[in-house]
């Protein structure tokens, strides 16, 4: 499994590392990856750079399966997700970031996608981590590769095992 950064490694490992400290303002700072600004003038809202101005802060993280090379792709619009019934974006839960540097993580589960209730068309190779559940209104954090293409039949799952999908700062 190879990881596709989307602009967003570094930002990810530092939100999760905490090495960047968040910012307590009531005017926009200069952005760095990580940052989170806590923007006083707006009732201590959470707000995060999403590459071209600061937005509410996501805290849930999803994963979606592409049937189509995300490579140079920066918004969830662009994205060729799968789209047979029983398929939705799933949630997964991270272990700590290891204390080398580069520093990693990685998933700490199995991630089920499934079953699906009809034969997929289209077989999945990529996997896009989101910020919503459905839809295109969130934001694109990062990519990888699957290994192999998956394109399972009515009642199947696709399954990624626990340390598959790894980040690492660079």
């Amino acid at each position: 499994m190879t990881g596709i950064a989307q602009s967003g490694a570094q930002e990810i490992l530092n939100q999760f590392t905490k090495t960047v400290t968040p910012v307590v303002a009531a005017s926009a700072p200069m952005w760095e990856p990580g940052l989170i600004w806590v923007d006083t003038s707006s009732s201590n809202a959470l707000m995060e750079w999403n590459g071209s101005a600061w937005v509410s802060f996501v805290t849930d993280l999803y994963l979606a399966l592409l049937t189509s090379d995300p490579t140079g792709l920066t918004t969830i619009a662009e994205l060729t997700e799968v789209n047979t019934s029983g398929y939705s974006r799933v949630t997964t839960t991270w272990g700590y970031a290891s204390a080398s540097v580069p520093s990693t993580i990685a998933n700490s589960d199995t991630i089920i996608f499934g079953p699906m209730s009809g034969d997929m068309i289209l077989a999945a190779q990529w996997v896009a981590l989101v910020t919503v559940a459905s839809g295109t209104t969130g934001l694109l954090k990062y990519t990888w590769t699957l290994d192999e293409p998956e394109q399972v039949e009515t009642s199947q799952s696709i399954a990624i095992a626990t340390g598959t999908l790894t980040i690492s700062q660079s």
